[in-house]
């Protein structure tokens, strides 16, 4: 039985997030172009429009009943391909054919070009459109596994889409709403359902996204400087926070992690919700390396003088324990 809710919840997001208008229709229209929501014993949704003005199925079974696992399905409706098919995701992830079922290995294929190409887009380890690591498996094995080890618990996440899943529904769909432009900075870009605003990344704010969010009360905190000695940082309790680290330009960044609990632990895949983030990628707009537990410390270097930190948590037990240091 289908979770109307659920799919109401999803449709939700992206009319709020995008250009796209859903409307719900009580009977089949002929001569239009539409989504039908059928209950199923597996997941699947073409990629793209297959047929002109015709109703395209999405089938729900129970590995995608549930908000991210809708929302794959739709944007895979609308043309969004999943990541690790992308041309150039052998750079990103490795592969295990061995360990993927015959019914997924499709789902493993590259696809060269897609209906929506992605490509201008950095790749995404923590797009609703990856899978995770031991998805599609028929052994327990790994399917896959990112080269970028620290984003080995971020892969597979199914709770919301990221900035660059939105963004690039928005490019595709709506790029032409907006007739006079505007300069959107730190990876922002035009809202289409407001042109004289930007889409911030989380962490920044303003018209222009020319400004860091504000400190909550509970954060207090907003930015850091790394200097040469070691600084320590630890959070804790149930709360989000948005935390720049910068140092001096040309300099580099050195981040351990101590320690980190976040409760409850019961995935291999961090929970959005419940994970430390931290984006220590040049471009900000990528989705950061997410924690939840650990059993040594990490350590993660800089790519740039700029580090940001995402504490999320919705359990008072939670914490994390790191330093930070500038380095050459």
């Amino acid at each position: 039985k289908l979770n109307v809710f659920l799919i109401k919840k999803a449709i939700n997001i992206l009319d709020k997030l995008t250009c796209l208008n859903f409307v719900r229709a009580n009977f089949l229209k002929n001569e239009f172009s539409g989504i039908i929501f059928v209950a199923n014993s597996k997941c699947y949704a073409y990629l793209g429009k297959t047929i002109e003005k015709s109703w395209q199925k999405i089938g729900i079974g129970m590995e995608c009943h549930n908000l991210g696992g809708i929302l794959r399905m739709i944007l895979r409706t609308l043309g969004i391909i999943y990541q690790h098919c992308r041309f150039d995701r052998d750079t990103f992830i490795k592969v295990f054919p061995e360990n993927i079922a015959a019914r997924n290995l499709e789902n493993f294929q590259i696809k060269p070009q897609a209906k929506i190409s992605r490509l201008f887009l950095p790749y995404e380890y923590g797009s609703v459109m990856h899978f995770g690591t031991l998805e599609g498996s028929k052994n327990r094995g790994y399917t896959l596994m990112p080269k970028d080890h620290f984003y080995e618990n971020t892969v597979g996440q199914l709770d919301y889409p990221t900035f660059n899943d939105i963004k690039a529904l928005n490019l595709h769909y709506c790029s032409s709403i907006c007739k006079i432009k505007i300069i959107c900075r730190n990876h922002g870009y035009q809202n289409p359902n407001d042109c004289n605003k930007c889409v911030c990344i989380d962490g920044f704010r303003g018209v222009h996204c020319d400004y860091y969010t504000r400190a909550s009360v509970l954060c207090k905190e907003k930015l850091f400087e790394a200097k040469v000695k070691p600084s320590f940082l630890k959070i804790t309790q149930n709360k989000v926070c948005f935390y720049h680290l910068k140092t001096n330009i040309h300099k580099r960044i050195k981040i351990g992690i101590l320690k980190i609990s976040m409760e409850p632990k019961y995935s291999t895949t961090c929970s959005l919700n419940r994970s430390f983030e931290v984006k220590y990628l040049n471009d900000k707009s990528v989705a950061g390396a997410r924690f939840c537990h650990q059993k040594f410390t990490r350590i993660i270097y800089s790519e740039s003088n700029h580090v940001m930190f995402i504490y999320r948590s919705d359990n008072p037990r939670s914490y994390v324990y790191l330093y930070y240091k500038e380095i050459p």
